[in-house]
């Protein structure tokens, strides 16, 4: 009986330890990981993404989270510019790009060696 026992906490202890580095993660219909997939963002902020990657500042991405904001104009007078991201696609075809902002899913494609601006004017 204690060889039983013994048998038994120890392969719930295996068990128990082996399944906890096994990690669970859940995918959208388009193979993205689902993280921050647009139900967590705040307010002003797009979720970007792309399998072939694209660069934003200098830096290569395949997901990044920005803020956008919108131009806001009174009586025909600017009052602020608003903020928009540039992203660019320098391989030699053409990417596919996921946008997510405020719950609106917007696919692009960027052209070989183009660019796209992400603004808030893109999602109305």
């Amino acid at each position: 009986m204690k060889k039983l026992l013994v048998l038994l906490f120890f392969m719930t202890f295996l068990v128990a330890f082996t399944a906890c580095d096994a990690g669970i993660t859940a995918h959208d219909e388009d193979g993205w990981e689902i993280f921050q997939c647009g139900w967590a963002l705040s307010e002003n902020e797009v979720l970007i993404q792309s399998h072939d990657g694209y660069v934003l500042d200098e830096r290569f991405n395949t997901e990044h989270i920005d803020t956008i904001e919108p131009i806001i104009e009174e009586n025909e007078v600017l009052i602020y510019e608003g903020k928009s991201v540039l992203i660019e696609n320098r391989l030699g075809n053409p990417i596919d790009v996921k946008l997510t902002y405020n719950s609106v899913v917007k696919w692009v494609v960027i052209n070989a060696n183009e660019s796209y601006l992400i603004e808030v004017a893109c999602f109305q």
